[in-house]
């Protein structure tokens, strides 16, 4: 049941020509915070595996942005997901999926279908991989400069969050 704040801020949401404030308040319910940073959309909250997390923020924000950039992070542990259809780009920390995977997601598919499921990385759809983490792959990097990443930061973004 919705009290009159909440349901004035589903009234302001439903208003809003910005889907992805839509997608960080239905993330904000299930404790989940949606930030961007310079088109990199970083998810934190309380979960174990940030490998299915990251897949279905890809997911959602890729109904509405043509490249997507999500950084998830929990307890020492990240994800890091660029995704332009067909392209999928998947980074772990050590403690995850190390290295990077680059995926060829089929229309049918999103990141969530293709990353969800099973034990460790899937294999359906691998393309290179895995790849050292200070040596991103090419396809990797043509998805991060098209979003306007600067390379030359972007791996320390990413190692300086965890094992």
């Amino acid at each position: 049941m919705l009290g009159r704040s909440g349901w004035e801020r589903l009234l302001d949401l439903a208003q809003s020509d910005d889907p992805v404030a839509l997608i960080a308040a239905e993330l904000a319910e299930e404790e989940l915070t949606l930030e961007s940073d310079h088109g990199i959309y970083r998810v934190i909250g309380k979960f174990s595996n940030p490998v299915p997390v990251a897949a279905r923020v890809a997911a959602l924000l890729g109904r509405h942005l043509e490249t997507v950039l999500v950084y998830a992070v929990a307890d020492g542990r990240w994800t890091f997901v660029a995704w332009r259809r067909p392209h999928l780009a998947v980074a772990g920390s050590r403690a995850m999926w190390p290295g990077w995977r680059m995926y060829r997601v089929p229309p049918s598919a999103t990141p969530e279908s293709r990353l969800i499921g099973g034990e460790g990385p899937p294999r359906a759809g691998l393309v290179a991989g895995p790849v050292h983490l200070g040596r991103t792959p090419a396809a990797a990097r043509e998805l991060l400069e098209r979003a306007g990443v600067d390379l030359a930061d972007f791996p320390w973004t990413l190692l300086d969050h965890g094992p």
